[in-house]
């Protein structure tokens, strides 16, 4: 059968350093890019948390609203606006319905926006984000929306599930596309997340 070498992209003149164990210098033929398997799931290492900051005190309220230990935390963009006093009750209303068609246990959801609102404005904090989800111990994210996925994984690609080990983002149409679909539609989506095991 050969070597392992033999199937990899390592030239002649290098694959008897390769045998010896020096793979991980070397070379192995895959592309430096993140890659997605076919189930669309971007592979762990595709994108990496940022370093843990010390939360602020704003920060720190936020993460108090949250349930100890949550098993799975969410967040949206607008979050940061419906947790600090500037809640919209359309979009309140529709994660409450989410959350209970779901039928997870009690205590099991967490919330944690990616920014803190600042002059009428969302400003991503993603090292405060992943600090929190650090405290709170979620390994599964539920990420509602694009543009909060982005936020979270700077070579993020548009798809569905995200391993960065340990946490899995699970990344769903936003609350504004979510709402006016039909409840077909928008049950193909939540089914999703049924992957996710307590």
């Amino acid at each position: 059968m050969g070597s392992a070498a033999d199937r990899l992209n390592i030239p002649e003149h290098l694959r008897p350093w390769h045998s010896a164990g020096l793979e991980y210098l070397l070379p192995s033929g895959k592309g430096d890019s993140p890659a997605a398997d076919s189930s669309g799931v971007q592979q762990s290492g595709a994108g990496e948390a940022p370093a843990r900051v010390e939360l602020s005190k704003a920060w720190e309220a936020v993460l108090s609203k949250s349930p100890a230990s949550p098993k799975v935390a969410w967040t949206y963009f607008q979050l940061g606006f419906d947790l600090c006093g500037q809640a919209d009750p359309t979009r309140g209303q529709l994660l409450r319905q989410i959350i209970a068609h779901l039928r997870w246990p009690k205590g099991s959801s967490g919330f944690l926006p990616v920014g803190l609102p600042k002059g009428g404005n969302i400003v991503p904090e993603p090292a405060a984000f992943w600090t929190g989800i650090e405290r709170l111990g979620a390994s599964d994210i539920v990420c509602l929306g694009h543009e909060a996925a982005q936020v979270l994984c700077t070579d993020y690609a548009g798809q569905q599930t995200v391993n960065l080990s340990p946490y899995t983002l699970h990344v769903l149409p936003s609350l504004d596309e979510l709402g006016p679909m039909l409840p077909h539609d928008r049950l193909l989506h939540l089914d999703r997340l049924a992957a996710i095991r307590f």
